[in-house]
């Protein structure tokens, strides 16, 4: 029985303490503050003393007009970097999957959460996820989320969760399809868009529902349907339907 102890304790911690684990490296809060979470930098990084972290944190207070957090990448390794003045710290975290960065839900602003999945950089607005190829950066203290592009540094107005919002509105999606997870590209003209595969339902007849996949595009900057793919007879007797 005493053998079986050791088993039991370690499944009770599995369970009690997941949160820790999953959780992010840093929380930028309703403040603008810039939070270290040691434990997640221990547990997701393999770092041994919480020292190693805990003298380099930035100071805690009122943000700085120069305060800014990166997600980067540069061939295989992305790097968390976090600069505050003349103060800065960068930490390699191509090996951490997932969520990095949190943004405390503001007044101005919904909760938002920057991590990796794959090779890709990943946004998240309140359970809808985009994923891009670019860099993203983040003034702490306007909340404010930019990308780097082969054009240059775009800031963010529209994110995930209100391009898809923007979609569903127009009526030109009713849900994303399964298993897809919108990108946000640039395309040949410039614009940066959210692009979404998604299905479109329609009621035919009153008698039954048919899903019909549809691809939009919305513009990150102004929330505009930038395009609409759907098939030919949609298009022209679309209006039947709405």
């Amino acid at each position: 029985m005493k053998k079986g102890l050791p088993l039991l304790t370690l499944f009770a911690l599995f369970f009690i303490f997941p949160a820790s684990v999953n959780a992010s490296l840093i929380v930028i809060d309703q403040k603008g503050e810039v939070v270290w979470n040691v434990l997640a930098s221990e547990t997701s990084l393999g770092i041994p003393k919480s020292s190693e972290i805990t003298v380099k944190t930035l100071p805690q207070g009122t943000p700085g007009a120069n305060s800014l957090v990166s997600l980067l990448r540069e061939g295989d390794r992305f790097t968390l970097n976090v600069k505050d003045g003349s103060q800065e710290k960068s930490l390699d975290v191509s090996q951490v999957g997932g969520e990095i960065i949190e943004i405390e839900e503001r007044p101005q602003a919904r909760r938002v959460k920057i991590g990796i999945l794959g090779e890709k950089f990943l946004i998240e607005e309140e359970g809808t996820l985009a994923l891009t190829d670019y860099p993203i950066k983040i003034d702490p203290t306007r909340a404010e989320l930019s990308v780097v592009t082969d054009t240059g540094h775009r800031i963010l107005p529209f994110l995930p969760k209100e391009a898809f919002e923007v979609a569903v509105r127009s009526r030109v999606i009713s849900k994303q399809k399964d298993g897809e997870t919108m990108q946000l590209i640039e395309g040949g003209q410039g614009e940066l868009a959210y692009d979404i595969s998604g299905e479109k339902t329609i009621n035919l007849l009153n008698l039954f529902k048919l899903n019909v996949p549809v691809r939009t595009s919305i513009s990150a900057l102004t929330g505009e349907v930038l395009l609409v793919e759907q098939p030919t007879w949609l298009r022209v007797f679309g209006f039947l339907f709405s």
